[in-house]
């Protein structure tokens, strides 16, 4: 069950309570809407992305080739891909808690079908903690954590 923190003291004090186990790291995910928000990457959120990924990813680098240029792998062009807010199969997270809680953090509104309340507008975000193996880690440069 999660449990409302409204200061930057108690955030810190409730993440210092999460210990990683000796073959663990941690990551984390902000998200400013914990009701209406699914732990799914953006291109399976919606029907009508779920088949083009590959089409708006040519198209995107066709038409911005130079932004490209130094991409190595497909998993660089999608990285790169998200910076320009279109669909991907990539999930972001981080390794800093404040970076996920600066994304929590930020305003967001419900979508509702009826007039919207003053409880609709006003939503809390999300912080999630990821307990990730070690030995499921992998770097960007192919390298997997130790």
């Amino acid at each position: 069950m999660s449990q409302a923190i409204t200061t930057l003291e108690g955030f810190h004090r409730r993440i210092r309570k999460i210990i990683p186990g000796a073959d663990e790291v941690l990551l984390y995910r902000g998200h400013p809407n914990r009701l209406d928000f699914k732990l799914v990457p953006s291109l399976l959120r919606e029907d009508k992305y779920k088949n083009a990924e590959e089409t708006i990813l040519r198209e995107l680098v066709a038409s911005n080739p130079s932004e490209f240029a130094s991409d190595r792998s497909t998993l660089e062009q999608l990285v790169r891909m998200q910076h320009y807010s279109l669909p991907t199969r990539l999930l972001d997270s981080t390794w800093n808690p404040l970076v996920a809680l600066y994304f929590a953090a930020q305003p967001a509104t419900r979508k509702v079908s009826k007039k919207p309340t003053a409880k609709d507008i006003s939503v809390a975000g999300e912080v999630i903690v990821f307990r990730i193996k070690k030995n499921q880690v992998k770097y960007y440069d192919g390298i997997y954590a130790k």
